[in-house]
């Protein structure tokens, strides 16, 4: 089962590669190690592409239901 650190990362990455600039320092600094990353200060979620915009989706669904897993559980792995 994927963490959510690792659901995080994999929507983070799409929003990147897309050029959104990022508020925290964690994915800042991730992001501006990549060649590629070209944060826009304009971006809006307008820009992801339709096959982009149902991952980013489908993750952020996915973590809602690891968070609420392990909040039944005890977890704190999933605490921002």
């Amino acid at each position: 089962m994927p963490t959510c650190a690792l659901l995080d990362g994999m929507r983070n990455e799409i929003y990147a590669y897309y050029g959104r600039p990022f508020d925290k320092e964690r994915w800042r600094m991730r992001f501006a190690a990549k060649t590629w990353y070209a944060p826009s200060a304009d971006f809006t979620d307008a820009r992801l592409s339709e096959a982009a915009r149902g991952n980013v989706a489908k993750l952020v669904v996915e973590r809602a239901r690891h968070a609420a897993t392990a909040k039944e559980t005890g977890d704190t792995t999933c605490v921002e």
